[in-house]
């Protein structure tokens, strides 16, 4: 895909955005820098929690990856697998549709 055409609808760079590509320039692992910038955007399009969503402001998020890249690397991911620690799927092999929901951070819907 030629880099310089945007895809129709797209308005500009979203937060999340920029927030990926100061991360990558401050020196963070692409990877990290990406998994950061989806938490980012899964806490604000999904409306996470507040106090999710305080740990998820670009400089709280950061500061955690930058400093503890391990420990936040696995916060992000149970946030992103969980939607914000809403619901978990069950750990069997059968990958069941069977959905647990979460109380507490929105959850409950």
């Amino acid at each position: 895909m030629n880099e310089a055409i945007k895809p129709l609808g797209y308005l500009g760079d979203y937060p999340w955005d920029e927030w990926e590509q100061a991360a990558k320039k401050r020196g963070m692992e692409r990877t990290l820098a990406s998994l950061g910038r989806d938490v980012i955007r899964d806490a604000d399009q999904h409306n996470w929690a507040p106090p999710l969503r305080n740990l998820c402001d670009e400089a709280s998020l950061m500061k955690l990856l930058t400093q503890a890249p391990f420990l936040g690397r696995r916060i992000c991911e149970i946030l992103l697998e969980t939607d914000g620690l809403r619901v978990a799927f069950p750990e069997d092999d059968k990958r069941s549709a069977d959905m647990i929901r979460l109380l507490g951070f929105g959850g409950g819907y």
